[in-house]
């Protein structure tokens, strides 16, 4: 009796132990749940914490880095870089809710993206965010010129839907004088806004604004020829079966015409 009275105590201690070990593992998942639902709801986080421990670029020389980066760019290019992209620039800037119509008409805005997102080698969601940002932090500040602007937007986007930007970052401060400074103080200028939201729904409606056919030459009596070849490809069929319909009506009140006409031939012979 002693000895199954030990055994149920040893059982007990023992369940509650793996009782223990769930709870810990569930609060465990749980703040991470949460700590990665904090990360997407602030915008600036990733950036705040480079800014803290001081590293945003790296200013040592990196030659294996260029190396690398050159062959992911002629990569980008060959196969990545398409017409989908360039027509969701032309989109970008003519949706934009807070371009300037100064800016648009005195800098070849087009160009200067199409460099950038070559620089940056954005993909189709990157380009999505670069518009948001542009309407949330501005297309212009007062402390930088436009390209520069657009620039640290391109990085401030990069950074922030990637975890490793090392050969982008030293790409930069290779060619750029004081990359890292100017991004430093870039952040601060937008210190206002920082805490800023961009939720799915936000993204998916841009990433639809952004793919959608348009008169990417600004012509009068445009036609877009995609749309209107779908449009044709749907109404095939309809036209199709009415246009069978006609003939077959045609075919019947011709071959009674003949056959009129045959009898009459008849009766007077």
């Amino acid at each position: 009796m002693v000895k199954k009275f030990k055994k149920n105590e040893k059982q007990k201690k023992k369940e509650n132990k793996e009782d223990k070990k769930e709870d810990n593992i569930y609060k465990d998942n749980e703040s991470k749940d949460e700590e990665e639902s904090l990360k997407h709801k602030d915008l600036s986080k990733l950036i705040e914490k480079d800014l803290k421990n001081g590293k945003i670029i790296n200013k040592k020389s990196d030659k294996s880095n260029n190396s690398i980066y050159k062959i992911l760019q002629n990569d980008y290019l060959k196969n990545n870089l398409n017409i989908n992209i360039i027509s969701m620039i032309t989109k970008l800037i003519n949706t934009s809710s807070s371009l300037p119509n100064k800016l648009k008409s005195n800098y070849p805005l087009n160009n200067l993206l199409i460099e950038i997102v070559k620089e940056f080698m954005l993909s189709d969601l990157e380009i999505v965010y670069l518009s948001l940002y542009l309407d949330i932090y501005g297309w212009e500040n007062k402390f930088f010129d436009i390209k520069d602007n657009l620039i640290l937007t391109a990085l401030s986007v990069k950074k922030y839907l990637n975890e490793d930007i090392d050969i982008i970052e030293t790409h930069l401060n290779e060619n750029y004088e004081n990359m890292n400074d100017k991004f430093i103080n870039w952040i601060k200028s937008q210190n206002n806004k920082n805490k800023i939201i961009i939720t799915p729904r936000m993204v998916n409606e841009r990433n639809n604004i952004l793919k959608k056919s348009f008169n990417c030459y600004c012509r009068n009596n445009y036609i877009d020829y995609d749309d209107a070849v779908d449009k044709i490809l749907n109404l095939s069929l309809s036209y199709n079966e009415i246009n069978k319909h006609s003939n077959k009506s045609k075919s019947k009140e011709e071959t009674k015409q003949i056959i009129d006409f045959t009898k009459e031939e008849e009766n007077n012979y």
